[in-house]
């Protein structure tokens, strides 16, 4: 009878432990691709959205295992970086993002920018052209191993 009490104990205290807590997150950058698995260049499966609610699964270094709440068959890995506890609310056609919110926290804005462009005291083209730039995966993974790179975990 001992026997089975232990046993019994056992595998409720297994199955406890390998059930983790499920937990509601927010996308908190403009898009990030979910991946198939815990890679950069992992295969794309899925997107999610700035302020898209999703639930994390588990998690595996500096990767979450989340499913989208929109949509329940968008299950994948994204960086844990790319996720807020806080819920993210956006009115009317503005909202911000992290960037956004930590200028303005230092009195930076899109107020203060008009400004300084308006007194030419700051040329933002060379900005824009940059902000305008963008790198696929393929271009930047043949970057890494040209230049003997690992991604790191």
């Amino acid at each position: 009878m001992k026997k089975f009490a232990a046993a019994l104990i056992f595998m409720l205290a297994g199955f406890t432990m390998s059930a983790a807590p499920q937990k509601k997150m927010y996308v908190s950058v403009n898009q990030v691709e979910i991946k198939n698995g815990t890679s950069f260049f992992a295969k794309s499966v899925a997107a999610a959205k700035y302020g898209d609610a999703v639930t994390v699964l588990s998690e595996k270094g500096s990767w979450s295992e989340i499913r989208l709440v929109s949509d329940p068959d968008a299950t994948g890995w994204i960086s844990s970086s790319a996720l807020t506890k806080r819920k993210i609310i956006s009115g009317g056609t503005f909202s911000a993002d992290a960037d956004e919110l930590a200028l303005a926290g230092k009195g930076f804005n899109s107020e203060v920018e008009n400004e300084y462009k308006k007194s030419g005291k700051a040329d933002y083209k060379a900005v824009d052209a940059v902000e305008k730039n963008s790198v696929s995966p393929d271009e930047l993974k043949a970057f890494m191993e040209e230049g003997k790179l690992t991604e790191a975990e």
